[in-house]
């Protein structure tokens, strides 16, 4: 519980210190960069400890150490960071007419989001009989190609723009729910779980998209002090959904199967498409 508390409290500040390092103009690029050094320092931590509980005797207190000290150089290392200081406040989350598309996007990311995290791998699990180590193939799989992806989202945001990248991610995600939920119907079952890991592999590259959303805010806020604010708002919107959504999609599986649970995430998908759409 309180891992995860500084974790979210970090999602937020996370985004908001890459910008504000940022000029507006390589918001996108900057992130992705951020992002891709974030993803080669988890390939690090996985080699870590797959090498070491394997060929050095590495111990759970051990490995929990490692981790410690590399979160006091965390903390040594923001708290040397110097930046201008936003004008004193007190309200802690924003909330403004003016940022109503973001906080849509936000709940719709929320419901997709969850509806992946916690589905998607038992599909594999549960039906196609996918074992640990394939999932460790697959999660490496996922953080190389997401070094890439997350450099190419960035470049794409400064280029295309925030409408043009969550669109398309909208369009791939719809593809990527149709694959899941039809695959078996369509191939063999041999094929049908090589296509299931591939959109499990697909979708969790796409997470990068994120940063879209946060250079939205950041390119429409009133003032730079909204932009931290409005992202946690974001952020908790986000997880007020995702909440819901386990227990939902679960009745949705026991009664009626996991197809109709993609089938759902699918029309969310379209909500998000019509959503990044009004992006000007």
């Amino acid at each position: 519980m309180v891992l995860s508390l500084g974790t979210h409290i970090f999602m937020p500040l996370s985004a908001g210190i890459g910008m504000n390092l940022s000029r507006n103009e390589n918001y996108g690029t900057r992130l992705g960069r951020y992002s891709a050094y974030n993803l080669v320092a988890t390939i690090m931590g996985y080699a870590i400890v797959g090498f070491g509980f394997k060929y050095f005797n590495l111990t759970y207190q051990i490995a929990f150490v490692i981790a410690s000290v590399f979160y006091v150089f965390a903390a040594v290392f923001l708290g040397i960071m110097k930046s201008k200081k936003p004008k004193t406040r007190k309200v802690t989350i924003v909330f403004r007419k003016k940022y109503t598309l973001y906080y849509c996007l936000s709940v719709v990311n929320g419901a997709r989001k969850q509806i992946f995290l916690t589905f998607a791998p038992w599909v594999l699990i549960q039906v196609y009989h996918v074992d640990p180590p394939t999932f460790a193939i697959l999660g490496l799989i996922i953080a190389v190609l997401s070094i890439f992806t997350r450099t190419i989202v960035g470049n794409a945001i400064d280029i295309k723009g925030e409408r043009f990248v969550l669109s398309l991610e909208a369009v791939v995600l719809i593809v990527i729910c149709v694959g899941y939920s039809f695959a078996a119907d369509l191939v063999p079952p041999s094929v049908a779980v090589i296509v299931i890991a591939a959109c499990y592999i697909l979708d969790n590259s796409l997470s990068v998209v994120e940063m879209a959303r946060s250079t939205y805010i950041k390119k429409i806020a009133i003032c730079p002090e909204d932009v931290i604010p409005t992202l946690s708002a974001g952020t908790s919107f986000d997880h007020i959904i995702a909440m819901s959504i386990p227990f939902v999609g679960g009745i949705l599986w026991a009664t009626m199967g996991y197809k109709y649970v993609f089938i759902v995430a699918a029309f969310i998908a379209v909500i998000n498409l019509y959503l990044s759409l009004k992006i000007n």
